[in-house]
């Protein structure tokens, strides 16, 4: 029987689940930013938009032409991106009426084709792109229009991750609530509304993650073969796609060995994880290496065009690093410590390119419901030994995240590792949050999630409105 002092509505938000609140608070708000935010105006969106095509019309690799980097696609998509890739780093630019009138009115024409540079998304596989492949396949097939394309998408993949996000809070036998308020910060959002590779990425790590505290705080009823194959795929996904998420598979290492037939069996599953992920790293590396183009050795008519930086080479800087294993630890403590606030800003409250924040009150809001969330007790918590397990992994992950980003975009030998985006971190920092020690109880987790994120969410559509509009 409902109150007499409550209305049916408020009724409702009090038995709200957490995996329905972030369905609802996800595709709602993950709507709006899809059609808020202009066409590529978050990181990389123009090239990934060019791979899901390209990948679409059944080329499996990247391909080297004259040159340069990327792949031939329909020559509508370059019309598309010339009207709004010059926004990017134009802060007084804005979309209006007469953009969108023009960009409308480009058709597809798949049959008319170019050759696209996309260097940096060239390296990747399909499975960075699999709802994006079926939008875009969908596309061709109906000769959709590059603008309504691009919207189609940025929903499948907004739907491909609420699904994957979904099952992840399901799973989770604490931090319900917690889980879905990291899904839900705004930094999440408007990566996973968009085109952007990182949504099948981010969507995974979080299942997989999910998955294994579950199994390691509950040690409930057996595994499962079905379950041991999802959780391989899983990490053959996170391997293929970004390699430096591959050490999630370690967690496997704190399975209780009750949960398998044979005790025995945990050891050498575990060692399977490692052995399938560095397996799968090592041959999609050896099949790629030779297609990267350093900045010097691109084509110059188009060099000043792709997203690469001067001086960059992979191999020489590794060569560095092992002669100077002094010199680079310092580089990487020194780059962690300088970008830590920005990274911060780029986790919790980044939309678009560079400079697009939300207001610095609200992402120290986020920063701090964050570490309350995570703080409070839970009636079965992790033993000391997987804390320590859970940071170190992640701490693993952030080193390799820093020492790719140091081969790819730095000059060899430069004294700090650039183009450290909070975004990468997605799905690092839960492996973080979820080791942090129960201090406290409190009875209004629930209120809190869907008053901050609700909030948050908000602030971020008027901030990206007033940027853009």
């Amino acid at each position: 029987m409902i109150n007499p002092g409550h209305s049916p509505t408020a009724e409702a938000l009090v038995h709200l689940s957490p995996v329905h609140f972030f369905q609802i608070t996800a595709l709602s708000f993950g709507l709006a930013i899809i059609f808020l935010i202009p066409p590529f105006q978050v990181p990389d969106e123009a090239d990934h938009f060019e791979r899901a095509f390209h990948l679409a019309e059944g080329h499996f690799w990247g391909e080297q032409q004259d040159h340069r980097l990327g792949g031939v696609i329909p020559e509508s998509i370059s019309q598309l991106e010339a009207i709004y890739l010059p926004m990017k780093f134009d802060y007084s630019a804005k979309q209006t009426a007469r953009k969108y009138a023009q960009a409308k009115a480009i058709a597809l024409n798949s049959p008319v084709k170019t050759f696209a540079d996309f260097p940096n998304t060239g390296l990747y596989p399909f499975t960075v792109y699999l709802p994006q492949i079926v939008a875009a396949k969908i596309s061709l097939l109906l000769e959709i229009k590059p603008l309504y394309a691009l919207y189609l998408i940025r929903c499948f993949a907004l739907l491909f991750w609420v699904v994957l996000i979904s099952k992840a809070i399901e799973i989770m036998p604490r931090h319900q609530w917690a889980f879905a308020f990291l899904a839900l910060l705004p930094g999440s959002m408007f990566v996973n509304a968009s085109a952007s590779g990182d949504v099948v990425t981010n969507g995974v790590a979080f299942l997989a993650i999910a998955f294994f505290y579950r199994k390691i705080i509950e040690k409930e009823d057996k595994l499962t073969p079905k379950q041991l194959l999802w959780l391989a795929l899983g990490i053959a996904i996170l391997a293929w796609n970004k390699f430096v998420y591959a050490p999630v598979a370690l967690l496997a290492l704190l399975l209780p060995k009750k949960l398998f037939e044979n005790p025995a069996y945990r050891n050498r599953y575990a060692l399977g994880l490692i052995l399938l992920a560095l397996g799968i790293v090592a041959t999609w590396n050896s099949q790629t290496s030779s297609l990267f183009l350093p900045k010097d050795q691109y084509n110059p008519l188009f060099a000043g065009q792709v997203t690469l930086n001067e001086g960059v080479d992979p191999g020489a800087q590794f060569l560095f690093i092992l002669e100077n294993p002094g010199q680079y630890a310092k580089t990487l403590s020194l780059s962690f410590a300088e970008n830590a606030l920005a990274i911060s800003a780029h986790y919790f409250g980044k939309f678009g390119w560079e400079k697009n924040y939300l207001p610095g009150w609200a992402i120290g809001l986020l920063v701090l419901t964050t570490l309350f969330l995570f703080a409070q007790k839970q009636p079965v918590e992790l033993p000391n030994k997987a804390r320590i397990v859970f940071v170190s992994i992640a701490a693993l992950m952030a080193i390799g995240l820093a020492t790719t980003l140091y081969l790819m975009w730095a000059p060899v030998g430069h004294p700090r590792i650039l183009s450290m985006s909070g975004r990468y971190f997605i799905p690092i920092l839960p492996l973080i949050w979820l080791s942090l020690p129960g201090l406290f109880r409190f009875s209004h987790t629930r209120q809190v999630v869907m008053a901050v994120s609700t909030l948050a969410l908000v602030v971020g559509l008027f901030a990206a409105y007033a940027r853009y509009y």
